[in-house]
């Protein structure tokens, strides 16, 4: 968010941002009452507008109680696992088709708000055996020393600035804008800051040139 912030204040515009249930933003956005979401993958919304560049490169893991031996390796290791993640998100081609063949059988998806507490409350209350969150995020949040990582899915997702399909022209306009202040942040290092504040390097944005940051 503070890189699109940065990026559009670059020319002057300002940004109002408000944190949703992932589900209801990608319907606001859809039906234009916003603008956009942000960070959301292609494959969430192939009917949104899209910038140029990307704001961030999700990984997806797996994270387990300290004494849960279970360990992820590829599908067929899911065979013996309930695992609890979010509703409305992509997790790559083969884990979307696993979870909607074991729905409710080995695979639980929250909706609504305070979606990371209560992952990490089932974990906990050993209501499900491991949770699947972006690394960044999960990893990022202390309250998480209790629960190990356990395996990465293979994927990588790039998140866009995903403006909306009810305002072609508007969400055109964003769109370059982003582009436009997002090369301007590149070039002057802003957009480096931004990551070293969160302890992240270049890897964090795809195709960035990592050249303009010292980490």
């Amino acid at each position: 968010m503070e890189i699109v912030r940065a990026a559009l204040a670059s020319g002057g515009h300002k940004v109002t941002y408000q944190n949703s249930p992932y589900e209801r933003a990608l319907f606001e956005v859809r039906e234009g009452r916003i603008d956009a979401t942000v960070p959301t993958f292609k494959g969430e919304a192939s009917d949104f507008t899209f910038p140029k560049h990307a704001v961030s490169s999700t990984e997806y893991c797996f994270y387990v109680s300290r004494d849960e031996t279970w360990r992820y390796s590829d599908r067929e290791s899911l065979g013996n696992i309930h695992f609890v993640a979010t509703s409305g998100y992509t997790y790559g081609q083969i884990l979307d088709a696993y979870i909607s063949e074991n729905l409710e059988q080995s695979v639980t998806l929250l909706r609504g708000e305070n979606i990371p507490d209560r992952m990490r409350r089932m974990v906990r209350m050993e209501r499900n055996d491991a949770l699947l969150d972006d690394r960044v995020l999960f990893e990022f949040d202390k309250d998480n020393k209790d629960l190990i990582n356990a395996g990465c899915l293979p994927e990588r997702h790039p998140g866009y600035l995903a403006l909306s399909p009810k305002t072609p022209d508007r969400s055109k306009t964003i769109a370059e804008a982003f582009d436009r202040g997002f090369e301007r942040i590149q070039a002057n290092g802003q957009l480096c800051r931004v990551l070293e504040k969160y302890g992240l390097t270049a890897r964090f944005v795809p195709h960035l040139n990592a050249k303009h940051c010292s980490r």
